[in-house]
């Protein structure tokens, strides 16, 4: 049915819906605020596509400012410890729903699909060019770390580093240890806040930026690139 009236779909199949609305607001806002204020062509690189539903976000700002490009990295095969999104993604399920969702909404001229994983293209994509990187491919530790440290690099200086499924910081050294000991696991339900949350992406970026130094709201969080490190955004 969906087909029929050529409409994107992001619903329960492939968990192609991935992300609640009042993030997605957040990020739109940041983009916009970032994208309207551009004076030259405007580069976002986004590490994880999936089905495309930020990948649509972002873009659409790019066709709203007639600016701008969005290169999306994926594998579209799922991450290794989520095995029911990769069952699900066999047959190239999952790249053939992000095509269609992307012309379904009319922004296939302003999004370049780069099919790999991410260390594989952060070898190719040598060079700091983007003004906007948004980080949301696999959330265990050890791959979200490398993706932190690889794609920071890609950003030019005063662009922007972001990213999701970071609910809160926190110094609490209980929450901590539970996180450090999960931290391979793609989420867990904290037993304090009772928020799912992804271990992995909390340790890693206390362990990159410190335990005060990214802006979060939402879940969204993000900082801009300067010569001496990583300043905190207005959220």
């Amino acid at each position: 049915m969906t087909c029929l009236f050529k409409k994107p779909y992001f619903g329960t199949y492939l968990d192609a819906c991935m992300q609640p609305p009042e993030r997605l607001e957040v990020m739109n806002e940041l983009i916009e605020s970032e994208i309207s204020k551009a004076w030259q062509d405007f580069k976002i690189l986004e590490v994880g596509s999936w089905c495309g539903h930020s990948s649509i976000l972002l873009a659409s700002v790019c066709k709203k400012y007639q600016k701008g490009k969005v290169f999306c990295i994926d594998t579209w095969g799922g991450a290794e410890n989520s095995p029911g999104m990769k069952k699900e993604a066999a047959r190239d399920k999952a790249i053939k729903l992000f095509l269609y969702n992307i012309r379904a909404s009319g922004v296939k001229d302003y999004i370049v699909p780069i099919r790999g994983t991410s260390d594989e293209m952060a070898e190719i994509l040598k060079e700091a060019a983007f003004d906007l990187i948004y980080i949301d491919g696999d959330h265990a530790y050890s791959q979200f770390k490398r993706d932190l440290i690889n794609y920071s690099k890609l950003c030019k200086i005063g662009g922007v580093l972001c990213g999701d499924d970071l609910p809160f910081m926190t110094t609490r050294d209980d929450l901590d240890e539970f996180f450090k000991e999960h931290k391979e696991e793609n989420a867990v339900r904290d037993p304090i806040t009772k928020i799912n949350c992804c271990p992995g992406v909390f340790v890693a970026m206390k362990e990159f930026f410190g335990k005060d130094g990214v802006s979060v709201k939402d879940g969204f969080w993000a900082v801009r690139k300067s010569r001496d490190g990583w300043d905190k955004i207005q959220l």
